[in-house]
């Protein structure tokens, strides 16, 4: 690169596949690509309820940068859905889908939040295989299970879910 020229910018979305290889989705990641940019690996540990990296870069820059035209899987937490800090962000929710690890712990009131996001148009995903399997009380609210290849329970949890 020589002087005056400009710089690119490089974002990670990583794609996300269906059964027959087609990418149907991205989720956004962090520098490892090990993860979606969520809470967990911010620095700024001390206010890590309130910020969540992945919504405020794509409030920032759009969602086009990263997904294209296909739907963009967001992490989120349970203080997020709780809220409903999510819905006073400017993002088309109909792109958006939202996600929660599948060891995430349910109860009533992050039910009622799921359904309150799904009511104004968002999606919603488990990101890793739901504890309790198919019982899971986030099952029936979720578009999506995201289910990672190099898990040595793979083929299992893939079949479990897609029979």
């Amino acid at each position: 690169m020589k002087a005056g020229d400009s710089m690119s910018a490089l974002i990670i979305a990583t794609p996300l596949f269906d059964g027959k290889m087609a990418v149907q989705a991205y989720k956004l990641c962090d520098h490892d690509t090990n993860r979606a940019l969520d809470i967990k690996g911010d620095f700024r540990e001390r206010t890590q309820t309130y910020y969540l990296p992945g919504l405020e870069i794509v409030q920032e820059v759009g969602l086009a940068p990263f997904s294209g035209d296909l739907p963009l899987f967001v992490a989120t937490n349970r203080f997020h859905i709780l809220t409903g800090m999510i819905s006073n962000k400017e993002i088309p929710p109909d792109r958006l889908i939202l996600t929660l690890p599948g060891t995430e712990p349910v109860d009533d009131e992050l039910i009622g939040g799921i359904e309150n996001l799904l009511s104004k148009g968002y999606g919603f995903a488990i990101d890793g295989y739901p504890d309790k399997g198919l019982s899971n009380r986030m099952i029936p609210f979720a578009t999506n299970i995201i289910l990672d290849f190099q898990n040595k329970d793979f083929i299992t949890e893939f079949n479990e879910i897609t029979q």
